[in-house]
């Protein structure tokens, strides 16, 4: 699918039990969702990105946050997140997604390059950076879905997990469709380490990371290499 026209669905919810209204805390000068944003846009081989949000009202100052920042909203069904994802692909015209969510601000853009070119250089329906076969830190990786397989997966996965993780019905099936699973460049590799933004403990931590790199190296993205060559350094000093 060399010519396919790949977008991000960002998924993202002020509602969260441990952290709530986690996307909009204050993350390096701005909103924690503006860190993802600006990550996935720098992805190469990708047209745009959306963030798919729920019609509950209490979304409010984050769809505000994205008019504001010219970020496109699509805005679906609080549970069935399979349904809402499809749906903002059919609304877009987007022949590829890659899924991502509101809570990686470290999520990197290196990976999330290989991963579309992957895709569009061997036409599969499915393949993932991410999880412990990929290496990369919790938080930090991506899926990327072709079309036509978030379309069966929304008419064929009846189940609740079906519907609340988008990708369960290629994984419990992978037979019937083309997958494949990217290694990390070596720099990227941290399985051990976790880059995701659940709790107010992963908040602080996230701060952290940020506040270093930006004493040492100034401004820019913050680059996954610095994170786990970091990380690696301080475990060795340990």
């Amino acid at each position: 699918m060399a010519d396919a026209r790949v977008g991000v669905i960002l998924q993202a919810r002020m509602g969260s039990s441990r952290l709530p209204g986690k996307v909009m805390r204050q993350l390096d000068g701005g909103p924690l969702i503006a860190s993802v944003v600006r990550r996935l846009r720098a992805i190469e081989g990708v047209q745009e990105v959306v963030i798919a949000t729920s019609t509950h009202e209490g979304e409010t100052p984050l769809v505000a946050w994205a008019r504001h920042a010219g970020v496109e909203v699509f805005r679906g069904d609080e549970d069935d997140v399979l349904d809402r994802y499809v749906r903002c692909m059919e609304t877009h015209r987007f022949d590829a997604v890659v899924r991502a969510t509101g809570d990686n601000p470290m999520v990197c853009p290196i990976e999330g390059s290989r991963l579309v070119d992957l895709f569009r250089r061997e036409d599969v329906d499915y393949a993932t950076a991410a999880g412990t076969t990929s290496g990369l830190p919790v938080g930090a990786g991506l899926e990327i879905f072709a079309a036509e397989a978030l379309r069966v997966s929304a008419r064929e996965g009846t189940e609740p997990h079906h519907r609340e993780h988008v990708n369960e019905l290629i994984l419990e099936q992978p037979h019937r469709f083309r997958c494949r699973s990217l290694v990390a460049l070596h720099a990227h590799q941290a399985s051990s380490l976790s880059l995701t933004v659940d709790t107010p403990e992963d908040f602080a931590a996230m701060t952290g990371w940020y506040a270093a790199y930006r004493a040492q190296r100034g401004e820019g993205l913050v680059p996954l290499a610095w994170v786990v060559a970091t990380h690696h350094a301080l475990a060795g000093a340990a």
